[in-house]
């Protein structure tokens, strides 16, 4: 009996360094990451134990959502990237000195609201009210909006758009982006 409380009580502090140590991670790398992506949002490190990923110099995933991601000419109203298999030196983690990580690929939603586009297209001759809801085509970061392109905010180097939607009067967005290396 005293075996099994001893486990418990290990198991218990093991899961609150990892929970900690997962917080203390998110928060550095959030900085670091939202200014080399220009993503002022939330990040999050995906799998566990969190502390095995760190030793292992590879996370399974790290999710930035972020709100406004933009120029003044189009502003995002919400951004999700999921960056996949993120691997990083471990010596310069466990340093504090990390300042590249290697993201074998990412997959991210966007979302322009109505008031966004509307803004974005003042003066060009296009009536939100007249596109169809539906898939809209898109080539080199920009969206056919029917008489005009509309381009697309480039959120990070490498980004491709891969489809767009119009959804109740906003538009829906899909994006990838490959092999990368991030600056911290």
């Amino acid at each position: 009996m005293r075996r099994l409380v001893g486990l418990l009580i290990v198991l218990v502090l093991f899961v609150l360094a990892d929970s900690a140590a997962r917080s203390y991670a998110s928060d550095q790398i959030e900085s670091r990451l939202s200014s080399a992506l220009n993503l002022q949002g939330e990040v999050k490190i995906g799998g566990f134990p969190f502390l095995w990923g760190v030793l292992r110099g590879r996370f399974e995933d790290i999710t930035v959502t972020a709100g406004n991601v933009g120029s003044d000419a189009l502003q995002l109203s919400k951004v999700q990237l999921v960056l996949k298999d993120v691997s990083f030196p471990v010596g310069e983690a466990l340093s504090g000195r990390l300042d590249e990580l290697e993201v074998r690929s990412a997959q991210g939603r966007a979302r322009i609201s109505a008031p966004a586009l509307e803004s974005a297209l003042s003066g060009l001759p296009v009536d939100l009210r007249s596109l169809p809801s539906g898939k809209l085509d898109i080539s080199s970061n920009q969206v056919d909006l029917g008489a005009t392109q509309l381009s697309l905010p480039v959120i990070a180097e490498g980004i491709r758009y891969e489809s767009a939607e119009v959804v109740d009067g906003a538009v829906k967005l899909r994006f990838v982006l490959e092999k990368t290396r991030l600056a911290l």
